[in-house]
C-alpha cells in the first residue's frame, strides 16, 4: 500500500500505519539541499484541524549519534493518534522545520526496508 497525494490526513496515515508492525521504525529521509537526515521532534497542533509533525535536521557537528538512534516506532505514532482526546482523523498533516529554509512537502508514504549500518572507528 502506498499513499501518494498533495495532502495527507491523520486518518490516512493512521490507516496505513495500522497495516504495519508496531515495532517498525519510521524514518523521514534527508533534506534535499543540505542532505542532512531528518529526525522526529514533536507533534504540534498549528490550526483548528492542522497537525504539524515537526522534524529536525541531524547536524554532524553537534550530534555523534546517527539518524537510526532518533527513530520513533509505528506504535509511538499510533498511540498518539489513538490517544485520549477528540478524533483527529480528518485533520490535515503538514511537516515542518528545515534549516534549509525550504518547505517540506508531503510526497508519499510507503513500506521500506532499512539496512542500518554503523561505522566502527577502531581499525585493527
Amino acid at each position: 500500500m502506498t499513499i501518494q497525494s498533495k495532502t495527507l490526513t491523520v486518518g490516512q496515515l493512521r490507516k496505513f500505519l495500522e497495516t504495519v508492525d508496531r515495532e517498525n521504525e519510521i524514518t523521514f529521509g534527508s533534506t534535499k539541499y543540505s542532505q542532512r537526515p531528518l529526525i522526529f521532534y514533536r507533534f504540534k497542533q498549528r490550526g483548528e484541524k492542522l497537525l504539524q509533525i515537526e522534524l529536525n535536521e541531524l547536524e554532524d557537528e553537534s550530534d555523534q549519534t546517527s539518524e537510526i538512534d532518533h527513530r520513533k516506532t509505528v506504535g509511538d505514532f499510533l498511540d498518539y493518534f489513538n490517544g485520549p482526546g477528540p478524533n483527529i482523523d480528518d485533520w490535515q498533516i503538514e511537516f515542518g522545520s528545515s534549516l534549509d529554509g525550504v518547505v517540506l512537502e508531503f510526497r508519499s508514504i510507503k513500506n521500506a526496508v532499512a539496512i542500518n549500518l554503523e561505522q566502527n572507528s577502531d581499525i585493527s
